[in-house]
């Protein structure tokens, strides 16, 4: 469900959002953009996004996935593993300003890239990354890379240790 730009300030800054984080894994490598847009601007972070009005969760992991990153899954028996749920806080907000914050309940589900077709990610169209990486979860390298706080707790959580 669209909200006009008004309500939705309105919204997020007097309620939590209910988000997707979706880590997508490559050999113990995970898909990350870096974001053009506020909260976490500049900084690298997983795609995801919020769940809709009446919108399922497995119906909104697929329209994350479509219009941020250009992959759907192989088939309609698709394999995604539930990670934990989470709290994010930001200090601004989607308009970038600081006139009230963010907070998100992230719910984060690890995807196996081989599940997914490629149809060219292109951030080119995308509204929400300027650039993807696959980053080597267990590498200390590339440590001047602006990658969130948030996103680098999933680097360590048991679920994605085990599962890379």
């Amino acid at each position: 469900m669209f909200i006009p730009e008004k309500d939705f300030a309105d919204l997020v800054a007097k309620t939590p959002l209910i988000a997707l984080d979706l880590c997508i894994i490559k050999n113990k490598c995970m898909l990350l953009g870096k974001r053009l847009n506020s909260p976490a601007k500049n900084t690298f972070f997983v795609p995801g996004g919020r769940i809709l009005k009446r919108e399922k969760i497995d119906v909104a992991i697929k329209r994350i996935l479509q219009e941020e990153l250009n992959l759907k899954f192989k088939n309609n028996h698709f394999s995604i593993s539930f990670i934990d749920v989470f709290e994010h806080f930001y200090d601004d907000n989607f308009q970038g300003n600081k006139n009230y914050d963010t907070h998100y309940v992230t719910l984060a589900y690890l995807i196996k890239d081989k599940d997914l077709i490629k149809e060219n990610i292109n951030p080119i169209k995308n509204q929400q990354h300027k650039e993807y990486i696959w980053y080597d979860i267990d590498s200390n390298e590339n440590k001047n890379l602006n990658i969130h706080n948030y996103t680098k707790k999933y680097f360590v959580h048991k679920k994605i240790k085990y599962f890379s």
